[in-house]
């Protein structure tokens, strides 16, 4: 096959889902010019054909008062008399303007008893020894539609994850809090040396209601263990990703007690598919197909972690204490988690009679020439149906 065939763009796109030598062979078997098209937003419906719109609480929110700089005098000034509500909460005194912020847009999203209520959940659920879809059964607050899922999977057989949906999913931490570490761990040189950019990230954090916090102390029952933040450079982007380094330090971290082999008591049978799994969706089509791809936005952070792992997942910036809502990239169970519920994806659907493969928060699929670009149109449906947020700067489509 030579190159010059294809769209640069949709070459390197279509590398990044599946490889460079496996891309060389798809498109050399196909035997046909692929041209990388773009398609316009279209009004879709879900796959009952009711109207569909997107979920609110899949869209980044912000306040009014942070739209313009014009306003930042007004929200401290007036916004943040209203937020001394003790030591745990946040203290109007001591931190900078920008924190002050973070803080107020994350109860912003998860109101006050909201925010007050995930810290005594948390507490009633490690009490109980229980995960919480074992126990409390409280609903986490999430922008997932736990009710469409659980409609389209009733004949799935891992039908557990939407448990983890309405509940939150265990991290499955299996060692001893003995002690503290808040004021031994200290940040990465990744996060100390961009203070700017990791202001911004939390903040962004806060509009999704991903994290709580700051807190002057230690708000839960139990012992809260810090672990710490970097940053590096995204690929081909002058932009950072922040990171939570849960395998630091060595031989106490968060990922050194969970299980690379067990999850919930069960056998870790954890697989990716296969470039022969999309040659064969080809093969089934009759060969001549068009390609497409669809990507989650912040795949893992959609997903809400059981609210009696909320100690296991602490950070500190500015000598503050924040907790994370959401799985993370980095934490050992989050691939596990994330592939169940996208195979869960894949599983409705085939049953509306399409046909793609999911690796981590990654689909893709084909179709034939006359198909494609209803089957592409529909997985945007049924994502947004089950109140998944897709990453409209990575979605394409292929000839």
């Amino acid at each position: 096959m030579v190159k010059s065939e294809v769209s640069i763009g949709t070459f390197n796109i279509f590398v990044r889902l599946v490889g460079e030598k496996i891309t060389e062979r798809l498109f050399a078997q196909n035997r046909q010019r692929f041209v990388h098209i773009r398609l316009n937003d279209l009004q879709c419906k879900n796959v009952f054909g009711k109207c569909t719109t997107l979920n609110p609480l899949a869209e980044v929110f912000l306040p009014s008062y942070m739209k313009t700089s014009e306003n930042d005098d007004k929200l401290d000034n007036y916004k943040v008399e209203y937020l001394d509500k003790g030591d745990t909460f946040i203290n109007k005194y001591t931190l900078n303007n920008k924190t002050n912020k973070i803080g107020i847009v994350a109860q912003d999203k998860l109101n006050d008893t909201e925010f007050k209520n995930t810290i005594e959940i948390h507490n009633q659920i490690v009490q109980s020894g229980y995960p919480k879809y074992l126990g409390c059964r409280i609903p986490v607050k999430s922008g997932i539609n736990v009710d469409f899922f659980r409609k389209s999977l009733i004949d799935f057989d891992d039908k557990i994850i939407c448990e983890f949906l309405q509940f939150g999913a265990p991290i499955e931490f299996q060692g001893e809090m003995l002690d503290e570490y808040s004021s031994k761990v200290n940040n990465h040189k990744g996060a100390t040396d961009f203070h700017d950019e990791i202001l911004a990230y939390l903040l962004k954090e806060a509009t999704y209601g991903a994290i709580i916090g700051p807190f002057d102390k230690n708000p839960f029952s139990c012992h809260l263990k810090i672990s710490s933040l970097n940053s590096v450079y995204k690929k081909d982007s002058v932009e950072r990703r922040v990171i939570l380094d849960l395998s630091f330090p060595p031989g106490r971290s968060v990922n050194d007690f969970i299980s690379k082999d067990f999850y919930l008591g069960e056998k870790v049978q954890l697989s990716y598919p296969k470039v022969d799994d999309l040659v064969g969706i080809t093969k089934d089509k009759g060969g001549k197909c068009l390609f497409f791809k669809k990507d989650l936005k912040r795949a893992y952070m959609q997903i809400p972690i059981g609210p009696g792992d909320l100690h296991l997942v602490g950070f500190q910036w500015d000598n503050k204490l924040f907790a994370d809502r959401v799985l993370l990239m980095g934490l050992r169970s989050s691939a596990l988690i994330c592939q169940r519920i996208t195979t869960a994806v894949s599983f409705m659907f085939y049953k509306m009679g399409y046909m793609v493969i999911n690796y981590l928060e990654d689909f893709g699929g084909a179709d034939t020439v006359d198909k494609a670009d209803e089957a592409y149109n529909a997985l945007g449906a049924l994502l947004d149906s089950c109140g998944l947020e897709e990453s409209k700067q990575k979605r394409s489509s292929y000839y």
